[in-house]
């Protein structure tokens, strides 16, 4: 029942089944480019030590699709 939710994993016979991002970051460049810069930030903030927003916040704006959320999260983190 949690398969395919944020940060959830599901243990099988043959190893492990995890969501991953969609293929869609394959769109075009400049959507490559702005999920890998993202990727980098979240990295280096966490070598940083730097606090990262709840774990909760970002579950539920994924899997509620919530973009209001996740816009308010992305304005308030400045995260772009």
């Amino acid at each position: 029942s949690l398969y395919g939710k944020a940060g959830c994993f599901r243990l099988c016979p043959y190893g492990c089944e995890y969501r991953t991002l969609s293929g869609a970051m394959m769109k075009d460049i400049p959507t490559l480019q702005f999920v890998w810069k993202q990727i980098s930030k979240a990295i280096n903030a966490c070598r940083r030590g730097y606090e990262l927003i709840s774990l909760k916040y970002i579950q539920q704006a994924i899997n509620d699709s919530d973009t209001v959320l996740a816009t308010k999260l992305v304005k308030e983190y400045n995260i772009v």
